[in-house]
């Protein structure tokens, strides 16, 4: 299951960063980006991690996950989009990418 983050600029200054990775996140990172328009300064840069590097520790049989780490790769904003919002323009047309 895919990952989102979503970074979120405000007057060119970094605001935060949310990541998603419940069932329903793309959804929910799609929301949010639609209620953070640049006409009141935001900018919104997205990435997706559907792959991961994982520390595995072996022993007695078992194998541990020790730790995990994301592999991001940017995504462009539009691509949240569905195919009613791609025929309109898209609900992300007043959202500034970075």
């Amino acid at each position: 299951m895919p990952q989102y983050r979503l970074e979120v600029w405000r007057d060119e200054r970094l605001w935060c960063r949310i990541e998603a990775d419940a069932a329903h996140a793309r959804e929910a990172v799609a929301d949010l980006a639609a209620r953070l328009p640049s006409a009141e300064g935001y900018r919104l840069a997205l990435s997706v991690a559907d792959a991961e590097r994982r520390l595995l520790r072996a022993e007695d049989g078992r194998i541990e996950v020790l730790a995990r780490e994301p592999l991001w790769r940017p995504m462009p904003l539009e691509a949240l989009d569905g195919p009613a919002e791609r025929r309109g323009g898209g609900r992300y047309a007043g959202c500034r990418l970075a």
